[in-house]
């Protein structure tokens, strides 16, 4: 028997990933002895080794015969694939791990064209996590006939494209678009788009006519139908990077990973992994990026082993960088130019039962408990549905850190303090990639939530490659809130945040670029030099600017305060820790504990035992300290990049750490 899906649906399947149909070979599989089976449904599909991607499936409602044959045209001359394929043995009509299913996973590589593979039933079962499959219908598409569309399914709780499919050119007013990729009990949106005003890419209503679905709770095979209509919603499409490697040989069987940041506001826009790595060439796509910005993408191969980033040699790892005008494809062949990405692991906070928080804004930050600075935060205008996720990455093995988290109860758009919004503190350590499991509860934290400042620079085409700074002063007490320094300025057009706004407070925001490159702060003109100012914040806030020649003798401070943790415990004892980061270009800071009142000198030494600088040399009182050091010396002249020591001394207590500066 010869059990062949609908030519049209398969070749529809394969567009729908690949863009373009074409001739393929055929896979043809023969099963014996599938007697347990008989009168059971069976689902096979085909997924190619090099991208991950399902080229195609097949269904039988029943099995008829202990012997058969599922025949597919969807492999390729030189392409390697993975057969996954099962019987419904518990017959609820889904796909169940093994034993409850009877599953199995065959292995074609290098196929050399027209292929015929042999099975017979065992027991040598596979959990091949089977992904049901999403077809929609659509129809009437007249008015874009011609025209680009493109169309993607995206997992409403955690934000992850599952898949995505591009028409050049829309042949058909009437047609059929499949991808796989759903889970059960997923909630999906489909987004899609007709180019109409023919200009290559995206753009909202009605310039172009955008359409989006919804395939809640998913319990299988989706089948939705369209037909075309004026209901448009602007679905803020967004492109997607090909990366195809070649050569990988050295890292076949090993961990990849790969991140994309947007060198605009140095947000991560997507990141990906393969856990292994199949066959020397591969691609991956990661979708978020956006026409006209600059991105970079880092990517190592775990060549050591362990599970984890470690700097080139243990790992090799690379950095590149492009510009997007839509969807890109990004070429490279193995070499050894390796470059440190200081890759940084990710927390998902998985949220369930937020039933008393849909539709309410909800927010999520990561603090590093031994230097008290944000790593990254997440925002949600709106809840969406009771389980969700959210990713911040940003996160170090070895860390300690918090996670502080509210749902917006009263729907004023600000944090209140619980009961009036409920709010939350987890706390982990990371050993890579982490996740914190939540479940709703009214064991609230309350905590200080700190605002937001972001900074819109533009036209600083005079600065590139120059250093830039900008610190948050509270005007009310003059305490600085926060800073920010890049050591070299990439793009004419950039953005900068700052944590550390409080609501109802009032601040100057002061700011330069090093003209003169001495490495330091230089009154007007020789730095370019601006202050703005903020009056009765109200929540996360926002300006722009343009370079101008408005200057401002801002009399930038060089970094020597030292920062209180209030809200700490008594520490037991005396500690010092290890500053962070380490190695550290420009600044670093420094912790201490102090169990009791006492006199502290904190002193910088170099690798000959001379004094660099004496950061501290003071009264403190008991409590948790943290202290920054600009890599500067007593003179403020920058030092050069080496080894060095900083020693905390009390009357009572002495300790030193070694700490590495990189220029």
């Amino acid at each position: 028997m010869h059990l062949c899906k609908k030519r049209m649906t398969l070749s529809l399947l394969f567009v729908s990933f690949w863009v373009a149909a074409q001739a393929h070979e055929t896979l043809k599989v023969q099963f014996t002895n599938m007697d347990p089976h008989v009168g059971q449904k069976f689902e096979l599909r085909i997924v190619d080794k090099a991208t991950g991607k399902e080229v195609g499936r097949s269904s039988l409602d029943a099995i008829a015969n202990h012997d058969f044959e599922v025949e597919l045209e969807a492999i390729d001359i030189g392409g390697s694939y993975w057969i996954d394929f099962y019987a419904d043995l518990n017959q609820n009509g889904v796909y169940d791990s093994p034993p409850t299913d009877h599953a199995w996973r065959l292995e074609l590589n290098n196929a050399q064209g027209d292929t015929t593979l042999t099975f017979s039933h065992n027991t040598g079962f596979t959990d091949i996590g089977w992904v049901y499959l999403m077809t929609l219908n659509i129809t009437g598409m007249n008015p874009h006939q011609g025209q680009l569309f493109e169309l993607r399914v995206v997992d409403r709780g955690d934000g992850r494209e599952i898949g995505r499919m591009r028409f050049f050119s829309l042949n058909f007013i009437d047609f059929t678009v499949q991808i796989p990729g759903l889970q059960l009990g997923r909630h999906y949106v489909i987004d899609f788009y007709a180019d109409l005003n023919q200009n290559g890419r995206y753009d909202g209503p009605p310039a172009d006519h955008a359409w989006r679905l919804e395939a809640p709770n998913v319990q299988g095979d989706v089948s939705l139908t369209f037909s075309h209509n004026t209901a448009f919603t602007d679905i803020n499409w967004v492109n997607a990077l090909t990366l195809q490697l070649a050569n990988m040989n050295p890292h076949v069987g090993q961990k990849f990973e790969a991140s994309v940041i947007d060198l605009y506001d140095m947000r991560e826009v997507g990141r990906t992994s393969l856990t292994p790595i199949a066959v020397p060439n591969f691609s991956l796509e990661i979708p978020g990026i956006v026409p006209d910005r600059t991105y970079r993408i880092d990517f190592y191969a775990d060549l050591n082993q362990n599970g984890q980033y470690d700097s080139p040699p243990a790992d090799h790892a690379w950095r590149e960088q492009f510009t997007s005008s839509g969807n890109t494809i990004l070429n490279f062949t193995h070499n050894t130019a390796f470059a440190d990405v200081q890759w940084a692991n990710v927390v998902k906070l998985k949220l369930t039962n937020m039933n008393p928080h849909v539709g309410q804004k909800f927010e999520a930050r990561v603090v590093d408990l031994a230097t008290g600075s944000e790593i990254g935060r997440t925002s949600l205008s709106a809840i969406t549905q009771p389980d969700f996720e959210v990713s911040i990455p940003g996160i170090l093995p070895g860390h300690d850190y918090q996670l502080d988290f509210y749902a917006d109860l009263n729907q004023n758009g600000l944090y209140d303090g619980p009961p009036a919004d409920h709010a939350w503190r987890e706390q982990f350590t990371s050993n890579g990639d982490v996740v914190v499991e939540f479940g709703h509860n009214t064991n609230f934290s309350n905590f200080e939530w700190p605002y937001l400042f972001t900074l819109n620079l533009s036209n600083m085409n005079p600065h590139l490659g120059q250093k830039f700074e900008m610190r948050l002063v509270d005007n009310d007490s003059d305490n600085e809130a926060g800073r920010i320094s890049l050591q070299g300025i990439i793009l004419p057009d950039f953005s900068v945040s700052i944590p550390g706004l409080r609501a109802n407070g009032n601040y100057r925001v002061d700011y330069y670029a090093d003209l003169n490159q001495n490495g330091g702060y230089d009154a007007p003109p020789a730095d370019h030099a601006w202050r703005d100012v903020l009056a009765f914040v109200a929540g996360d806030t926002a300006l722009s600017f343009v370079h101008n020649t408005s200057f401002t003798d801002i009399q930038w401070p060089v970094t020597t305060g030292v920062e209180r943790d209030e809200a700490g415990q008594v520490p037991a004892a005396y500690t010092l820790s290890q500053n962070y980061p380490n190695p550290f270009n420009p600044e670093t800071a420094i912790q201490f504990e102090l169990p009791e009142n006492a006199k502290v000198s904190l002193t910088v030494f170099n690798s000959l035992g001379q004094t660099v600088r004496t950061l501290l040399d003071q009264e403190l009182a008991r409590g948790s300290y943290r202290i920054t050091w600009d890599g500067r010396n007593q003179a403020g002249q920058i030092q050069t990049s080496g080894i060095y020591f900083y020693r905390i001394q009390t009357d009572g207590f002495v300790s030193m750490r070694r700490m590495v500066l990189m220029r």
